[in-house]
């Protein structure tokens, strides 16, 4: 793969790559513009054609343009290099990106023609299209989405893939077609609505399909393929990506149609998990796009539950988190087809905290005139993470408190208990262990004469001279100059040639790589091979100062005069090396 590493960075110019997004000036060697990831008023952001990388002095957002494509496109790796072999002109081996071209040409062909079937299948379905419109999708929602129809037919679907000279048992690793070349394939969909589900990037990866009539069960969703895992992949999400990053807030709802319902109503950043529970790789989809999502979950017990499972994944994955109140049997599509847009809106507006949330439904099933209920609101209390949030809530409650008059002492009295059940909290995580930290000795902080020599690695004048002392890794006193050094000569046999747009890619270790391509576009950082000598030799007149301080401290009689010795020599100085 470094290879094709190189090969695509050696075809694509940082520069024309950033100035799709980011209007550029140039300044000297580089670029300058205002930093696309924070809210730039002074162009603090530099893009430099020597290093291939972008920096931003101000926030500290930097990389090179596979970082590029990964920040800006809200994709991982593997996706960012798909993206950019496509526009150098590349082909990627098999073990590049899991699976050869042509066959996933192949694959995508599958998708595309069973799609075009479902829907022209839904133009000639009177009755699909009926069920559809008693659903309150009329033809431009159903066009919008893609949606479409399986006929109730065993071998609809296999006879229009045959006609094209798909393989069936390619169709079948697709969820499109069922059994085998003795048994024969029949279609997975029959008598369904289908809807189309895409990743995060827009391509068709599998459907869905809900019945029009009685059929069990009610809903069918593809199974995990070589194009898509269920655990990744959010019904919408294509959609819902620009919404969720202008507001940085999403909406999380259960199905396909309440998808669609919200996004009617106006609610364009709703997603939904299909054919499996939320999950951790779900969470990690939607970080990138929002911190906060609204839970709107069906208001029945199967729902609740479903909700209490998914705050505490996307809380641990660092986004805020409210649920929102449902009526009773209602859910986002009965919610629009009954009420209106006004309705789907009202319920998110009107979503609360977790803790807000948990207190409501208990009342919902106790009276604060009842002993149950005051155990179980100190127990929802003293799990809220938030310190701050702990006063409101006893504030509210200590009113309705039914064991004393006193508002003052009751206030008192719930804080006693939530506090209480706080620190039995902490201490039921386990006996209590003394954790000692570990200071790592990094020596001083990396200085001038450091960060010098290894900014000049980069420059093709310097850099030969640079090898040499790089390749003495006592030189370097700070733990991260001196990791640097290493991985350096680690890498490369011998000081490599050419910019270093192509081969700082080759380093494996992506913070290595882009402290070192920081240093090299610092601006205050002067290199030339005159500078460049006076650093190696302040760094070699340290290291004599530290082993005659070694030497020192473990002295005896004997040894003055050797440490008397090195000392002259330090006074001495260091002539320029040739």
């Amino acid at each position: 793969m470094a290879d094709e590493l190189e090969l695509i960075r050696s075809r694509i110019d940082i520069v024309d790559l950033v100035s799709e997004r980011v209007a550029l000036k140039r300044a000297g060697k580089n670029w300058k513009g205002l930093c696309p990831f924070h809210d730039d008023r002074n162009p603090s952001f530099n893009v430099s054609p020597d290093l291939g990388i972008f920096k931003c002095w101000s926030c500290g957002a930097t990389g090179d343009l596979f970082t590029w494509v990964m920040r800006t496109e809200n994709v991982e790796f593997p996706e960012a290099l798909r993206m950019l072999a496509k526009r150098a002109g590349v082909e990627l081996k098999q073990g590049s990106q899991g699976l050869s071209a042509t066959q996933r040409e192949q694959w995508t062909e599958a998708m595309d023609l069973a799609q075009g079937f479902f829907r022209r299948s839904l133009e000639k379905s009177e009755q699909a299209k009926d069920y559809l419109s008693r659903r309150g999708i009329g033809g431009d929602v159903a066009d919008s989405w893609g949606l479409g129809y399986a006929p109730d037919v065993g071998e609809a679907l296999v006879a229009e893939l045959k006609r094209h000279q798909i393989p069936l048992a390619e169709a079948q690793k697709l969820f499109l077609v069922d059994g085998d070349a003795v048994r024969g394939f029949q279609d997975r969909f029959r008598g369904r609505i289908t809807f189309p589900t895409h990743d995060d990037r827009g391509h068709l990866v599998a459907f869905g399909g809900r019945t029009i009539g009685d059929a069990i069960p009610k809903y069918i969703n593809s199974s995990d393929t070589p194009l898509y895992s269920k655990r990744r992949v959010l019904y919408g999400m294509h959609r819902a990506k620009e919404a969720m990053r202008q507001s940085g807030h999403g909406v999380l709802v259960e199905g396909y149609l309440d998808v669609i319902a919200c996004h009617r109503a106006g609610i364009e950043s709703a997603v939904a998990s299909l054919g499996t529970a939320l999950s951790e790789d779900h969470c990690r989809l939607l970080k990138r796009w929002c911190d906060r999502v609204t839970i709107l979950y069906d208001a029945d017990e199967a729902g609740q539950k479903a909700a209490d499972r998914a705050q505490e994944l996307l809380k641990t994955a660092g986004i805020a988190v409210e649920l929102a109140l449902m009526p009773d049997g209602q859910d986002p599509d009965t919610l629009l087809r009954t009420i209106g847009p006004s309705g789907v809106l009202q319920a998110v507006e009107r979503s609360l905290k977790p803790t807000d949330f948990k207190l409501l439904q208990l009342r919902k099933r106790m009276s604060p005139t009842e002993d149950g209920f005051w155990k179980e609101a100190v127990a929802i209390i003293a799990a809220e993470p938030e310190v701050n949030e702990l006063a409101r809530h006893i504030d509210a409650l200590c009113s309705e408190y039914p064991y004393v008059r006193d508002k003052v002492r009751a206030r008192d009295i719930l804080d006693r208990q939530v506090r209480g059940l706080r620190k039995g909290h902490r201490r039921s995580g386990g006996a209590r262990k003394e954790i000692k930290a570990v200071v790592a000795m990094t020596g001083p902080k990396m200085d001038a004469a450091e960060r010098t020599i290894l900014a000049a690695f980069c420059n093709q004048d310097c850099r030969s001279a640079a090898w040499e002392a790089v390749a003495d890794h006592e030189l370097f006193s700070h733990a991260t100059a001196r990791a640097i050094a290493e991985t350096l000569t680690t890498t490369f046999q011998q000081a490599p040639a050419g910019e270093p747009a192509v081969w700082l890619g080759v380093i494996a270790d992506e913070e290595i790589r882009q402290r070192l391509a920081e240093l090299a576009s610092d601006p205050l950082l002067r290199i030339d091979p005159v500078v460049l000598s006076d650093a190696i030799n302040q760094l070699r007149k340290r290291r004599e100062e530290r082993s005659v301080a070694a030497l020192r401290e473990g002295a005896n009689e004997p040894d003055l005069a050797q440490i008397q010795a090195k000392l002259q020599a330090l006074k001495g100085g260091f002539s320029t090396p040739k």
